[in-house]
């Protein structure tokens, strides 16, 4: 049994990308804590209730097997450029993110000369940014660079959690 940390929004994260890994990972026996901002009650955009049980300031990566960082509108409105998400990052032993949370988690430098996948906007302007933080964009649904898996949305969310999973076993 590992222990794994999602780190999520307090209100707006995406529920299938937090949803279905979980599910992958609690059939895996594996202990999942939440982590948000705040403790207490978080809310998903689609209204899914779960409960912050650490808050970011207190988290430490070296607490945790993996860290997931999920994305949606909350969590970019709350996290970006906030240096206790980016320190979580630089902690992780295997770091996860999907969606844009690879892009917020970039500024933490983490993915330098790593290959790393997010959701494709199609304008480009978010593959500039991250590539400008030294990460190199691989137009795949779930990419795994050495100790950090990355995927492009929640039509990813299953492969994404079945990729945590594996490397969890390793």
């Amino acid at each position: 049994m590992k222990n794994i940390l999602f780190v999520i929004a307090n209100k707006k994260f995406q529920d299938f990308e937090y949803r279905i890994p979980r599910e992958i990972l609690e059939n895996e026996w594996h202990q999942i804590t939440i982590c948000a901002e705040h403790t207490g009650l978080c809310v998903g955009v689609f209204d899914h209730e779960t409960t912050a049980t650490i808050a970011l300031k207190e988290a430490k990566g070296a607490d945790y097997d993996a860290i997931i960082f999920v994305w949606w509108w909350g969590a970019l409105r709350q996290y970006q450029n906030h240096p206790e998400y980016l320190r979580l990052a630089t902690e992780a032993k295997l770091l996860c993110a999907i969606c844009i949370a690879p892009s917020i988690v970039s500024d933490s430098w983490v993915f330098k000369g790593k290959q790393v996948t997010w959701r494709d906007d199609e304008e480009w302007t978010w593959q500039q940014y991250i590539e400008n933080n030294g990460w190199i964009f691989i137009k795949k649904n779930v990419v795994v660079d050495e100790n950090i898996i990355t995927a492009n949305g929640p039509q990813s969310a299953t492969a994404f959690g079945n990729e945590i999973a594996n490397a969890l076993r390793k």
